[in-house]
């Protein structure tokens, strides 16, 4: 009888972690379709993973980033989008609730953060500068080739981000996470 409540549980774990992917690779494939809201749609596509990762754990939220990834990487017309969940939105909700729980040191989390964060930048322009092709004009501001301020305002963007990603998941604890009790 025990075995038959195991089963049970993990039927529902896999569901569960099977639906919010799938909604996650749906905002993936409309970050192509919409490419003005393309990053918009890679961020909920990491909340989604964010929501798998608190209703079970950080090993479906995972399996869920994986199978998101390997499915963005073949279907998402957005390849800049696709690198940008694949390289880092894809795994940063579990990387940072690991962070938040294992280093004490609130400051010394968000270096470790930022410097993920940034690793990842550095990975996906040059990913999609010399493998896919984009052109380094696209990382112009008039006539001057300035990746290092698209940089610095990335790393503007990703502490809203990372700020907005907590509000939403502890939104989510307040007012969604009782309509999924088993």
């Amino acid at each position: 009888m025990k075995n038959a409540g195991r089963l049970k549980n993990k039927s529902y774990n896999i569901a569960f972690g099977g639906i919010f992917s799938s909604l996650s690779l749906v905002c993936m494939i409309l970050s192509g379709a919409l490419s003005a809201a393309s990053y918009c749609f890679v961020v909920l596509s990491s909340f989604c993973i964010a929501v798998i990762r608190e209703e079970l754990s950080g090993r479906y939220a995972l399996a869920g980033y994986f199978v998101v990834s390997v499915l963005s990487a073949l279907f998402v017309t957005d390849k800049e989008a696709a690198a940008l969940f694949v390289f880092f939105f894809g795994y940063y909700p579990v990387l940072k609730l690991y962070l938040e729980r294992t280093v004490s040191n609130r400051t010394l989390s968000f270096i470790i953060k930022t410097a993920v964060f940034n690793a990842a930048c550095v990975a996906v322009f040059f990913l999609t500068v010399y493998l896919l092709g984009v052109p380094k004009e696209s990382y112009m501001i008039g006539a001057h080739y300035v990746p290092w301020v698209i940089l610095i305002l990335a790393n503007i963007f990703f502490c809203i981000y990372d700020r907005t990603l907590a509000v939403l998941i502890s939104l989510y604890k307040i007012k969604f996470k009782k309509f999924f009790k088993r």
